[in-house]
């Protein structure tokens, strides 16, 4: 449930709405923690919604990070610590962090896809057409393999 409120806060644009989210998102994460303060995926799910939040952004980043200093291969610790740095701009972080997951699970389509985003922001055409490329194979949607080849021939396009 913790999940759901967290995945919910991120795309929720009505402040009041977002506070209760992190309130019942905080709260369950904690309860998790209490019950088994080993719970890595519950330290930076906790960590994640202070990032969201704003009010503390160095102690999420500080609970995902103790994370990967205990296990540097986990991914969902280095995708949180990517869309840290996506949301504080950045971009050259939030590479670096997208290509470990990358390369600890290549077929990470969300870290992929987002690698393509951040270069395509960045103004790196060619990395930027080249990672959508890479998505490609992880994609089984036929529509949202049309809009990637489209986008990959956008960026071809418009050198």
């Amino acid at each position: 449930a913790a999940r759901l409120f967290l995945e919910a806060l991120g795309r929720e644009t009505d402040h009041r709405v977002k506070r209760w989210q992190a309130e019942q998102a905080t709260d369950l994460f904690e309860r998790s923690l209490k019950l088994n303060p080993a719970n890595d995926s519950a330290k930076i799910g906790l960590g994640a919604t202070v990032l969201y939040t704003g009010h503390e952004p160095m102690k999420g980043i500080s609970l995902i990070r103790e994370v990967v200093e205990k296990d540097s291969t986990n991914t969902y610790a280095h995708l949180t610590l990517a869309e840290a740095s996506l949301m504080s701009g950045q971009l050259d972080k939030a590479i670096e962090r997208l290509k470990t997951v990358i390369r600890l699970q290549p077929g990470s389509l969300q870290a992929t896809l987002l690698l393509a985003d951040t270069y395509e922001r960045m103004g790196h055409k060619e990395d930027a057409a080249k990672a959508y490329r890479q998505a490609l194979p992880l994609v089984s949607n036929p529509e949202i393999k049309k809009e990637i080849e489209k986008r990959v021939s956008d960026l071809k396009n418009n050198k």
